[in-house]
Order: structure tokens, then sequence, then C-alpha cells
């Protein structure tokens, strides 16, 4: 079966400054290759140019996986090397994503291959959403999507009051009042 990707093209100028957004559903084929949506690859291109080609798989945790331009992952990188001087914890986080970690190429048709053994992690087979994160691209089984944006809904009047109630604390209480 062919890749499908429910997408609309996007006007570059507009994506690149914001970065990856929006969230599509796709079909994984049988060899477990995947379609970057033309607003990603937009992003990817404009962006990040020579990096655009490539992106970084690690878990994102239980329910996905992380997609990142190669410049992305050099900054997360630094991350997980400070997180590993924190004791064997740290360390084992550190062997762990780096153990699962693939670089894939987009070929000629703009898909990527996803490892079985990160398929296998998070529980993909065949339907997918790929989901933008700013600077990274996560891709998710359709189901723990259509899951996690359910209970996002529900908790979403509760954080945005528990950010604006830090903003708030950040600038010393100064409400700006119309």
């Amino acid at each position: 079966m062919a890749d499908q990707v429910t997408s609309a093209k996007a006007s570059p100028s507009f994506e690149a400054p914001i970065g990856f957004c929006g969230h599509y559903e796709v079909r994984l084929d049988n060899a477990m290759r995947l379609a970057i949506p033309a607003k990603f690859r937009d992003v990817l291109e404009t962006r990040y140019r020579n990096d655009g080609s490539r992106l970084i798989l690690v878990p994102g945790g239980k329910k996905y996986l992380r997609a990142m331009p190669l410049s992305t992952w050099t900054e997360y990188q630094r991350e997980l090397d400070d997180l590993a001087k924190f004791g064997p914890k740290g360390r084992d986080v550190k062997v762990f994503l780096y153990g699962l970690m693939a670089e894939c190429e987009l070929d000629a048709q703009n898909r990527i291959k996803l490892p079985k053994a990160l398929c296998d992690l998070i529980g993909i087979e065949r339907d997918a959403v790929v989901a933008g994160s700013g600077n990274e691209i996560t891709i998710w089984r359709k189901h723990d999507w259509d899951e996690f944006s359910r209970e996002m809904a529900r908790q979403l009047p509760e954080l945005l009051q528990t950010l604006e109630d830090a903003r708030t604390r950040k600038s010393g209480g100064a409400i700006l009042q119309e």
C-alpha cells in the first residue's frame, strides 16, 4: 500500500520561523517507511537547509518518537551529556537513548524508514500521527495520539492557568489591564 499523508501545501515563509506545527495522519508502508508531510518538508528545507534531509530518531517516552534535524539533536545531545553527569540514572537514560537512536535520511519520495526497535517500543504498526513540536517532529501510534489529545484538551484550562500564574509571578505580579 502506498504512503498516505493528509496535508495541504503550506507556505514555507510562514512555517519556517514557527517550526514544525500541526498534526497529520499518515500510514506506514509495508517497509515501515513514513512519508514526511509537505508542510514539515518545507520547514526542513527552509529552516534547516543542509540538515533538512537527515533526521535523528529517539524515543520520546512510552508513546511516541522524536525526530530531530541534526542541529536540534546537537543541542539535545549536550543536555544528555549534562544529565549523564548526575549519576547512574542519567547515564542509563543516555545509554538507552543512544542505543535506540537512528539516523534517517529522507528518500526520493520524502520518506524515512522507522527502525523495528523503535516501532516495537511504541507499538506502531501502520496508522500513525506525525505532530509538530517546534524544533522537532513527534511520531505517534494513532490511538495513542487520540488518547493524548483528549487528555490534554481536558487538562488545558488548568495547565494554561498554571502557566499564567507562573508568568505573573515571574513579572513581579504586574498584570496589564485594559
